[in-house]
């Protein structure tokens, strides 16, 4: 289902039995179309930042894509795709 975000942005959200299918099939379809994949920016220390299992992070030009899916917890397996410019 299709819905306004608060951030401006437009979210998406679906059930999946299976995360890591849905992590890797938005992987493999951002980069083909020329999304940078990975969290902007570095920690204090200066190393990148490193998302944790279930959590997508993309960019191309202005516009910001992520994918997020609970593990653990009531809402295991539900997955939040977010997009919108500069989120």
């Amino acid at each position: 289902m299709a819905e306004d975000h608060a951030t401006g942005g437009c979210a998406a959200r679906f059930q999946t039995d299976d995360p890591q299918a849905v992590i890797d099939h938005y992987t493999a379809e951002l980069r083909a179309d020329g999304w940078e994949i990975g969290a902007r920016g570095v920690q204090p220390d200066g190393s990148p930042v490193e998302l944790p299992p279930g959590i997508l992070s993309a960019h191309k030009g202005d516009m910001s894509l992520g994918v997020e899916i609970p593990l653990e917890g009531g809402d295991r397996g539900t997955v939040t795709v977010l997009v919108g410019d500069d989120l």
